[in-house]
């Protein structure tokens, strides 16, 4: 089955924050989590030779504690350790290059769209109109197609170029106008700085119960905690009086 997509950029956003302040890295990527993104981010398939393989390996474009889907990519461990990190595990990622995304970008599947005829300036034109649900579907939920706009708009500006020019790029495959699509991806990026924000800081580590959470940022609890240990104050819950 399918998993829903912003329940596992949940599950990454909040197995980030849990790991983000560690300095040295003690385990791998969690098996579950791993399992979860290969679903929505085509993990069978190498994003480097782009051939499909039986065993892939999850790879951070820079942070290893950074589980947005912008900053992963599986490939297969050939192409891990000798393009991605130059044949030792102790050299850093390597930036993605144009060539290597436009490989992926070539197997995009062209949306179905509906034909629109207006009038412009006194002249009739006809549009190709992306279908409503197309990036995001009912309540705002993160598509699969939204997710991939948003991750190769993110890879291409990760080579230097502009959101405009990497819409331009894509409008191609989408077979969809520029301007559509640096729209869809303005709504999908949104929602994912929703869902960072949503998450919050885990107040409790029960594995029994989800973490309650605010919309402090991690820095933000730091000081806080800081400043309460050394005052002295003491905070009861006021579930608990």
């Amino acid at each position: 089955m399918y998993p829903d997509i912003e329940s596992v950029l949940y599950s990454a956003a909040r197995y980030s924050k849990r790991i983000w302040y560690r300095s040295d890295r003690t385990r791998g990527n969690p098996k579950e989590l791993r399992d979860k993104l290969s679903a929505i981010l085509n993990g069978k398939i190498c994003f480097v030779c782009n051939l499909s393989h039986k065993r892939t390996q999850l790879h951070h474009l820079d942070d290893w504690r950074n589980y947005s889907i912008k900053n992963l990519v599986f490939a297969c461990p050939r192409c891990h350790l000798h393009v991605l990190h130059q044949g030792s595990w102790k050299n850093p990622s390597i930036k993605l290059s144009e060539e290597i995304i436009m490989l992926n970008i070539n197997n995009i599947t062209p949306l179905t769209t509906t034909t629109v005829t207006r009038e412009s300036n006194g002249k009739m034109i006809t549009q190709n109109r992306v279908a409503e649900g197309t990036w995001l579907a009912k309540g705002d939920r993160i598509t699969e197609r939204g997710a991939e706009l948003f991750r190769f708009v993110e890879y291409l500006v990760g080579t230097g170029k502009t959101i405009a020019e990497s819409c331009r790029i894509l409008s191609e495959k989408y077979e969809v106008s520029e301007g559509a699509l640096i729209s869809g991806y303005g709504k999908v990026r949104d929602r994912m700085n929703d869902i960072g924000d949503e998450v919050g800081v885990p107040t409790t580590k029960s594995s029994k119960r989800p973490a309650r959470t605010h919309n402090m940022t991690y820095a933000e609890a730091l000081d806080f905690y800081l400043f309460v240990k050394n005052s002295g104050i003491n905070i009861i819950n006021r579930d608990d009086r």
